[in-house]
């Protein structure tokens, strides 16, 4: 699991089952508003993005989620709190890895780009 703390001052992160019309539509960019990327250590112990995307795998190194709604009620509206990722994926070819870093980056419903964050080196 991977935790990642987060303000937002507008409130509005998340989306609800039923917005599934442009610009929030399978296909997509926004269709999933959260984003993590991983990074694996190289021989060379540069951190690059693993890319196995072929006729058998496709996994170009970055896991997409679906934030609900998480909007508070009155009239603040800022948000602080801690997002947990469960990363959908377990093996594979990227499990060899034994040193990694996440990136993640999150859009809220106006289509802002949060921050984009970097975990520090993680060993196995």
């Amino acid at each position: 699991m991977l935790h990642i703390n987060f303000t937002d001052g507008d409130g509005d992160i998340g989306l609800d089952a039923g917005d599934t019309n442009p610009p929030y539509n399978i296909g997509s960019e926004y269709h999933d508003n959260a984003f993590v990327k991983y990074y694996y250590q190289n021989p060379t112990g540069n951190f690059v993005m693993i890319d196995t995307t072929g006729p058998t795998i496709n996994f170009d190194g970055t896991f997409s989620y679906r934030l609900p709604v998480i909007t508070p009620e009155g009239k603040d509206k800022a948000l602080k709190g801690e997002m947990i990722f469960t990363l959908k994926a377990a093996g594979g070819p990227y499990h060899r890895d034994d040193t990694v870093q996440y990136e993640v980056y999150i859009y809220d419903r106006a289509l802002n780009k949060s921050n984009v964050v970097r975990t520090e080196t993680i060993i196995f």
